[in-house]
């Protein structure tokens, strides 16, 4: 076995394994035949015929890692040193070329092609050579055990990778008298990830929270980065899963609005996809709660009335824990539930506006009596007919059309008078309704909308018995409501259009709970000794009032919407302002400065002195020697048992007289 340098087939390729060598490589070959070779000797080799595979032969001599020289057939020993193809070769080993003794048909490979991992896309040369005696080479390569048709080049190029492509690799190489097949290489494509999901859009009010799934086929592992107008999301206090297959939004504003795409990565490519998208709506501003708001009960987890003392007692399993159009919402269950408020002067106004968000969960329910189907009582106040007569009554009815609103008054002869909607009742669906009771005329509003309205010529009459949500309270003749109540609200008065429509549009804004002023207290300069009033307005449910000085200082008494002060001071000027409070919180008029001017020039106080409430005349006269002339300054009444009063009109006189007289 030749493993001399000249001899390129194994110097350089010793760990292929050759078919003429009954698949040994050319180093097993070599350190078999060191074991038995004459010429070499016992000792000098064998320990040193192992080189390490991999390691840098071309540095060392031939001899120091294998048989320094042989051939196939018999050895010829050197008797003189000589040179070989460049080579030293020193006298007394066998010499000779391995290649001459080798038959035509001996064939072997120098290169064979190794398996690869591409992305599709790509390109790859797949590369094999062999080395023969004989004949011209050909070159056949295969796919999958196939022929590749026309391709019979030592290398094989394939462009623009495509998985279809991916499989088990061969070549076969021939020469006249055989052919040998490669080992097989094994083409692996890598696919970009696929992302599958539909197009998604959200439609949020701002502050609440938005979530979009998406899902990726593909070979792993599989990278998720959501994009946002194409700026990449990290996960914070306000985003989350960012780096996930679903991502959340909490508390979306306006700014998070736009284009989601999501990028998904794997060892086979990126794929990006715009999945989403997110609109986000500024909810309307509450509407402030207009005048004579007399009870509210909104169903956040109690039954309290926000306007009024007139708190509600539950009965059956009512709750409000359920989401409803504003905040949460009662919920009735059409067989049990009903809400009970006992009877109040405000709750029997003369005129009204009856209004709230309904929803019905079933348009049948359970009746008692003989109520007829579809209906149900949604708010009722009975009248002093009793049983079902309803001074005002809120509710469903059925028709040969369909179910839809209705909305009773009635007198005490129990005379009704009924207003039905167009609009046809569906579950599952938030109405706003409003039942309008004026003088002389009574209305149906559904949605804002005004559906039916007619004339009524009998004033409202009331009962002694409570309030109802859900049920009329009277097992003669009831029919329960199904469905979720909320804002129910009463007022003393008949609401406009606008007002109702208003109410409608602040949808999930609802009425606003907080006060809100709507008139500002106007600054005033005044002299000393003058009176001055302060006025503001404010809207809101259930109001209490309190005037501060300086913003921190409390008024005594001044507990209304009006500030009255008598006789200032130099020491009262400063800033007034109002401050506007229910349950739902404070808020402070806008400051209103009061600045008290000294009188220039001297002024003749005159002290009043007597019980609060007794009335005084003070009179001038410019000149003694007229006291028939006596003219009337001012009427004073005491509101404290010594005050002063101050004649600024005096200023520029060279003299004043004057008077005082107690009136009877």
């Amino acid at each position: 076995m030749h493993l001399y340098p000249t001899n390129r087939l194994f110097h350089q390729f010793w760990e292929t394994p050759y078919p003429a060598l009954t698949g040994l490589t050319a180093h097993q070959a070599a350190n078999t035949g060191l074991t038995c070779h004459m010429s070499q000797g016992p000792l000098r080799w064998i320990g040193a015929s192992v080189y390490p595979p991999g390691g840098m032969y071309n540095l060392w001599p031939a001899e120091w890692w294998g048989l320094y020289a042989s051939m196939v057939g018999p050895d010829t020993v050197l008797s003189s040193n000589t040179v070989a193809n460049g080579y030293a070769v020193p006298a007394g080993v066998a010499a000779g070329d391995f290649l001459q003794n080798l038959a035509i048909s001996e064939l072997y490979f120098t290169a064979i092609p190794h398996s690869a991992t591409v992305r599709a896309g790509a390109s790859i040369t797949l590369s094999a050579a062999a080395a023969t005696t004989g004949s011209p080479l050909g070159y056949q390569w295969q796919v999958n055990g196939g022929s590749l048709d026309g391709v019979t080049e030592a290398s094989l190029l394939l462009s623009n990778v495509q998985p279809a492509d991916a499989g088990s690799y061969t070549v076969v190489v021939t020469n006249t008298a055989s052919s040998i097949t490669s080992a097989v290489a094994v083409l692996t494509v890598l696919v970009p990830p696929v992302i599958i999901v539909s197009p998604q859009i959200r439609t949020n009010l701002a502050g609440t929270a938005a979530t979009f799934s998406a899902a990726a086929s593909g070979v792993g592992p599989l990278s998720y980065q959501w994009l946002l107008n194409g700026i990449s999301l990290r996960d914070n206090g306000h985003v989350l899963g960012a780096i996930a297959g679903t991502l959340n939004i909490a508390n979306v504003q306006p700014a998070d609005a736009g284009n989601l795409a999501l990028a998904v990565s794997s060892p086979g490519g990126v794929a990006v996809a715009s999945v989403a998208t997110l609109v986000v709506e500024v909810p309307p501003p509450c509407q402030p709660a207009p005048p004579d708001l007399v009870g509210w009960w909104r169903g956040e987890g109690n039954a309290d009335d926000l306007a009024g003392t007139n708190n509600d007692a539950w009965q059956g399993s009512a709750t409000t824990s359920t989401l409803g159009m504003v905040g949460q919402a009662f919920s009735f269950d059409g067989t049990n539930d009903f809400v009970q408020i006992p009877d109040a002067p405000e709750l029997n106004p003369t005129n009204l506006t009856i209004e709230a968000w309904v929803l019905f969960s079933s348009l049948d329910s359970d009746g008692s009596g003989t109520s007829p189907p579809g209906q149900q009582y949604i708010v009722f106040k009975q009248n002093s007919g009793g049983n079902t007569s309803g001074g005002y009554q809120l509710g469903k009815a059925r028709t040969a059309d369909g179910d839809v609103f209705s909305f009773v008054v009635s007198s005490a002869p129990d005379q009704p008078c009924s207003l039905q909607s167009t609009t046809l009742v569906a579950t599952s669906v938030w109405y706003h309704v409003a039942g309008v009771r004026d003088s002389n005329f009574t209305q149906l509003y559904v949605n804002g909308q005004l559906e039916s309205e007619t004339n009524v010529d009998f004033p409202q009459d009331y009962g002694a018995n409570a309030l109802f949500f859900g049920s009329s309270g009277d097992p003669f003749w009831d029919s329960k409501f199904a469905g979720l109540l909320d804002e129910v609200s009463l007022y003393s008065r008949a609401q406009s259009a606008d007002e109702i429509n208003a109410i409608y549009n602040a949808g999930a804004a609802g009425k606003c709970l907080e006060a809100a002023f709507t008139t500002q207290p106007e600054s005033q300069t005044v002299l000393v000794g003058s009176n001055v009033t302060f006025t503001a307005t404010a809207r809101g449910p259930a109001l209490s009032y309190q005037w501060v000085f300086n913003g921190t200082n409390i008024v005594a008494g001044a507990t209304d919407r009006t500030l009255s002060l008598a006789s200032l001071t130099l020491f009262q000027s400063g800033q007034y302002s109002l401050i506007a409070s229910n349950l739902a919180g404070a808020v402070f008029s806008q400051p209103a400065t009061l600045t008290v001017a000294p009188i220039r020039g001297i002024v003749m106080p005159i002290t009043l002195s007597g019980d609060i409430g007794s009335s005084w005349r003070i009179d001038y006269v410019n000149d003694l020697g007229s006291t028939n002339n006596w003219v009337t300054l001012a009427m004073v009444t005491l509101t404290n048992t010594s005050q002063i009063y101050s004649d600024t009109t005096a200023l520029g006189q060279a003299h004043r007289f004057y008077r005082v007289v107690q009136l009877p």
